[in-house]
């Protein structure tokens, strides 16, 4: 792998990395918005709550796991 090929890689996953860690940090904010505020309560506070963890849930596997990214099977 040449040199410049090799940068261009490190350069898109150090961007996948931060892109990840960015959606993280917005899925993991606007739920303690949620709760802290009282904005929904009940069982819409835990469908929310819910939907929140696993829309982290696929961030953490796509950004960080790379999982579905790679165009040959492990």
């Amino acid at each position: 792998m040449s040199v410049k090929k090799l940068a261009k890689h490190e350069l898109t996953q150090t961007q996948s990395y931060i892109a990840g860690f960015a959606f993280s940090l917005i899925l993991t904010a606007i739920p303690y918005y949620i709760v802290v505020n009282e904005t929904v309560t009940g069982d819409a506070l835990l469908f929310s709550l819910m939907g929140y963890a696993v829309l982290q849930f696929c961030v953490q596997v796509y950004f960080f796991l790379h999982l579905g990214s790679e165009s040959k099977p492990r």
